[in-house]
């Protein structure tokens, strides 16, 4: 997933849902946003770009298999947790 945020908006209103988006950054230092909907040109005083890389960071991580002992404890614990006393 992509995240592409501007801190101004576009001149027309851009639809809340997008078929196929894409920004490209124009000469201009303008971002144009493409997709079936239309498209729109947005001049950003400044913006924010971010990729969620959590799926290709837990795959590289190890298993982990927390032990039986631990297991037991923790649903206790939430067991009584969940008592009325």
């Amino acid at each position: 997933m992509l995240l592409l945020a501007f801190s101004r908006a576009p001149v027309q209103r851009v639809p809340d849902r997008l078929t196929d988006p894409s920004a490209g950054r124009l000469d201009s230092g303008c971002y144009a946003l493409l997709s079936a909907e239309g498209r729109w040109t947005i001049e950003p005083s400044t913006y924010f770009l971010h990729r969620d890389v959590g799926r290709e960071f837990y795959r590289v991580l190890p298993p982990f298999k927390v032990p039986w002992k631990k297991r037991v404890l923790w649903r206790l614990i939430l067991i009584v947790a969940r008592l009325k006393l």
